[in-house]
């Protein structure tokens, strides 16, 4: 059996955590089934030897707009599924192909389109352009739901989310979670009477509320000293998903704090860097808007780390 495993949309977070795992898995099968992985050109390193019924092809499109994910969804991997006689479509990023000619399991792990936090705090500061692609990406990811299979969803809130926004017959979501890679054994102690270090691993975008986490660490300063420091895998300065109002607060706050020493943005970390990073801080704080699943949080848990 051949599987095609769509996953060009994941380029950062959590989504990369879940490729590599998947890979992990599947690696580790007989090789009994061939498994056709597309994939964006940030991940076209798997970070390990790929065994030969595992197959990694780059493509470019999850960098284009919705329009070019359409037509990747719904033309392109239609023919690559003849070509490569696909038996079976895994599709990892919220979208699916519509009456795909083999059976379809797609994955909805993005919850904006579901969120109406999100878009009470966040979608009614963007401009008409923004809100527009988010009610065509929203439409589309409603379509999706209903054109696959079967849906997997990585939490029991998703789940729940999903079933206001869709109606669905009995026993077509499941809830798949993803669990963390790294072992608890072996933390180490962590001396809460010196600096304390806080960490946030997460990538820049309005949703992610770190303005919050920000505020914390310049309250927390302010009444405690300089023992508190936010450590952060955000970039200001890649423009995704904030919009300009938010990103202009937050951008103030961040370089008074960084000026202060109360930032330290370590920028990208790869995900064999991170336990280390777990280990070297105090508390883990989780300050975001909308998360389908947050695979920092079991990792923190896992390596003994407190989470806010």
């Amino acid at each position: 059996m051949t599987v095609l495993v769509n996953i060009v949309a994941s380029k950062f977070g959590g989504g990369v955590t879940l490729l590599r795992a998947l890979a992990a898995e599947l690696a580790r099968l007989p090789p009994r089934h061939r498994f056709v992985f597309f994939v964006s050109p940030e991940q076209a390193d798997p970070g390990f030897p790929l065994p030969p019924h595992l197959e990694w092809r780059v493509t470019p499109v999850g960098h284009g707009g919705a329009l070019g994910r359409l037509w990747w969804d719904q033309v392109t991997l239609r023919r690559l599924l003849r070509r490569e006689g696909g038996d079976v479509l895994y599709s990892l990023g919220n979208f699916a192909m519509f009456r795909c000619p083999v059976p379809q399991l797609l994955l909805v792990q993005v919850p904006l389109y579901l969120s109406e936090l999100y878009r009470r705090v966040c979608l009614a500061h963007w401009g008409w352009r923004h809100r527009a692609r988010y009610r065509l990406l929203r439409w589309l990811l409603r379509r999706s739901v209903a054109a696959a299979d079967r849906v997997l969803v990585p939490s029991a809130s998703m789940r729940e989310m999903l079933s206001r926004e869709v109606s669905l017959p009995d026993g077509k979501v499941k809830v798949n979670y993803f669990g963390a890679g790294l072992a608890a054994a072996g933390c180490p102690p962590r001396n809460y009477q010196g600096p304390i270090r806080l960490l946030y691993p997460t990538f820049y975008g309005d949703y992610k509320n770190l303005g919050a986490a920000l505020e914390a660490v310049r309250i927390l300063r302010e009444r405690h000293g300089d023992r508190y420091r936010l450590v952060t895998t955000a970039d200001l300065s890649v423009e995704r998903e904030a919009n300009p109002r938010a990103r202009a607060r937050e951008r103030s706050l961040w370089e008074k704090l960084m000026q202060q020493g109360g930032v330290e943005a370590l920028g990208p970390v790869r995900p064999e860097e991170m336990e280390g990073l777990y280990h070297s801080c105090h508390v883990l704080v989780w300050p975001t808007l909308a998360e389908s699943f947050g695979f920092p949080l079991v990792e923190a848990m896992a390596c003994g780390l407190p989470v806010v």
